[in-house]
């Protein structure tokens, strides 16, 4: 869940099975009353189909301003092979013909109203841009990680992602960025390459 930054006590609550995204009006603290989800109007963002695992979500440090809303998730190429939307992806991190992978995608949702009236003021987030793909091993209970931030507090404009060792069994090739923290620059794509945050992470 991350809490919508405008102050209204909604959030934006996210699912990892089934991939979607809903936004929720948090109930007033000591009310006694229960999260209510307002069935499929509430509904954003659905990722089902192509994402596998929905594993993270975060929104920019000017979400207000400029909607932009960044989910991670892991996916299978083979069932989803439109999964990336319409960007291209970072030269660094092209998959590498891996099956499975580890997605990180961009939705501006700027203009669209949020407002917690009729089913058509909660419409879809539109233009998708990929930030980053990397393959995974084919046992996924050992892709772990996946989690995306940005840092709260003296913000410094970067998309990080944490991912976990991913150890494939039979000695498959972990990829570079495993048991890492990587960061992006996300106002500076394209020509932005992923960076090496902090390494030796394990699971």
């Amino acid at each position: 869940m991350v809490a919508h930054p405008d102050g209204s006590g909604r959030a934006f609550l996210y699912t990892q099975d089934d991939g979607k995204v809903w936004l929720v009006a948090v109930p007033a603290r000591g009310s006694g009353a229960a999260l209510q989800v307002d069935g499929d109007g509430a509904i954003i963002l659905d990722l089902a189909g192509s994402a596998l695992r929905l594993t993270g979500l975060a929104l920019h440090p000017e979400f207000t301003t400029n909607g932009r809303l960044f989910v991670s998730y892991t996916c299978d190429s083979a069932a989803s092979p439109a999964f990336g939307g319409a960007g291209s992806f970072s030269s660094a991190a092209a998959g590498n013909g891996s099956r499975y992978q580890l997605v990180v995608e961009e939705f501006t949702t700027k203009g669209v109203d949020y407002g917690m009236g009729t089913h058509q003021a909660r419409a879809a987030p539109t233009e998708v841009r990929g930030i980053f793909a990397m393959g995974l091993p084919p046992q996924l209970e050992d892709a772990r990680g996946g989690q995306i931030f940005f840092r709260p507090g003296g913000d410094d404009g970067h998309l990080y992602l944490a991912v976990g060792r991913g150890d494939g069994a039979g000695g498959e090739a972990s990829s570079p960025f495993s048991g890492k923290i990587i960061r992006f620059d996300v106002d500076h794509i394209p020509g932005n390459e992923p960076q090496i945050f902090a390494s030796g992470l394990g699971d």
